[in-house]
C-alpha cells in the first residue's frame, strides 16, 4: 500500500479557520496606523510646503501666500502656494504664478487661526 504525505481537508479548514480570525484581529490595528502613518506624513508635507514657500519668496524676492482652496479658516479642502510675481500685494492676478496646490488632508480636518499665510520677500512672515 502506498503511503501518501501531505495535509488532509480537515487540516486545510482549522489553518483556513485560524488564519481568517488572526487577521480579523489584527485589522483594526492595522487600520489605525495607516491613519496614524498618513497623519504623519500629512504634518510632514504642511511643514515642507511652509518651507517651499519662504524659500522661494527669499530666492525670488517676492511675496508668496498659502491660501485655502475654500476661503475661510478651515484648510482640509487643500490649499495652494501663490507669488506675487508683480509685486503690488494682490495674489490672484493673472501675473501671479501658482507654485504648489496640496492636498488637504482625509481622515481629519485642518483648521487654522489664520485666513492666510504669507512669506514676504525677504522670507519673514507678512502681516496678514
Amino acid at each position: 500500500m502506498k503511503k501518501y504525505s501531505g495535509f488532509t481537508i480537515i487540516e486545510l479548514m482549522i489553518t483556513v479557520a485560524v488564519l481568517a480570525i488572526g487577521l480579523t484581529l489584527v485589522y483594526p490595528s492595522f487600520e489605525d496606523l495607516t491613519k496614524r502613518n498618513y497623519a504623519a506624513t500629512q504634518s510632514i508635507e504642511i511643514v515642507a510646503s511652509l518651507n517651499d514657500a519662504k524659500e522661494f519668496a527669499q530666492d525670488r524676492g517676492v511675496s508668496v501666500q498659502l491660501a485655502p482652496f475654500n476661503p475661510g479658516l478651515d484648510w482640509s479642502g487643500g490649499w495652494q502656494a501663490v507669488a506675487d510675481i508683480d509685486n503690488n500685494g494682490v495674489f490672484t492676478d493673472a501675473a501671479d504664478e501658482v507654485l504648489q496646490t496640496f492636498e488637504g488632508p482625509k481622515y481629519s480636518t485642518l483648521i487654522s487661526s489664520a485666513p492666510t499665510i504669507e512669506f514676504m520677500r525677504e522670507g519673514f512672515l507678512g502681516p496678514r
